[in-house]
């Protein structure tokens, strides 16, 4: 059996660099330890370590003020921008405000009026039903300066003198109150009859002729009678 060939310290290199240059090929290569440092002492020799100096702490300060003055005017500039949609928008909002009070000022003066025009007919309906009772005794000639407070005690002491003998619980009534006034009222008038000489035909009639009316005293009296 022949003896095996010993590899030599040449050989065993040139191997091991034929498998690094492999792995480098296919990308698996590994960091190392020593290109870090080739790496570190190349920069290192590119920007050397120096003393600061005046000059150089000026120029870093110059240029840090520079910075800090373009952010500023930049942040100064989105603020600006900002308050000036918050103005657009404040200055919509007032207008929509203005046209909701317009619109709302509507609103109450149109309740206001159905509101009057609600009273009115309620007024006329409660008239209305008052003009179809049939138990109803309507006055004339009561002065317009008596006050609705005082109205009943006037209108009872009238029917009272009118039909004595009567208790007050006769006289219960449910309402009263004035009407309206017409809106146009015929003018009295007064007639002098040349024929009339108080003969007792024209008494006679008088007396049975109707309506009469009331003396200050509420006593009966007489009132002439149409002549037909």
């Amino acid at each position: 059996m022949p003896p095996t060939k010993q590899l030599k310290l040449s050989d065993t290199a040139k191997m091991k660099k034929s498998e690094r240059r492999k792995e480098i090929q296919d990308g698996d290569e590994t960091p190392n330890i020593s290109d870090g440092q080739s790496d570190c002492e190349s920069s290192s020799s590119k920007y050397p370590e120096a003393p600061v100096t005046e000059r150089s702490l000026h120029r870093m300060l110059q240029e840090l003020r520079a910075t800090i003055t373009a952010d500023f005017h930049r942040i100064n500039g989105d603020l600006r921008k900002e308050i000036s949609n918050i103005g657009d928008r404040t200055s919509n909002l007032e207008n929509k405000t203005d046209e909701l009070c317009v619109a709302h000022n509507e609103v109450v003066d149109k309740i206001q009026k159905l509101s009057e025009e609600n009273s009115s007919l309620k007024s006329k309906l409660a008239d209305m039903e008052d003009r179809s009772r049939r138990q109803n005794v309507r006055f004339r000639g009561i002065p317009d300066d008596i006050s609705q407070d005082a109205l009943p005690a006037h209108i009872l002491s009238i029917c009272k003198a009118l039909v004595p003998g009567l208790p007050d619980s006769a006289w219960a009534y449910d309402r009263m109150h004035r009407l309206p006034k017409p809106a146009r009222i015929s003018a009295e008038l007064i007639t002098t009859w040349g024929l009339w000489n108080g003969s007792p035909t024209h008494l006679d009639t008088t007396e049975q002729a109707s309506p009469r009316r009331l003396q200050e005293d509420w006593q009966m009296a007489k009132s002439p009678a149409k002549i037909p």
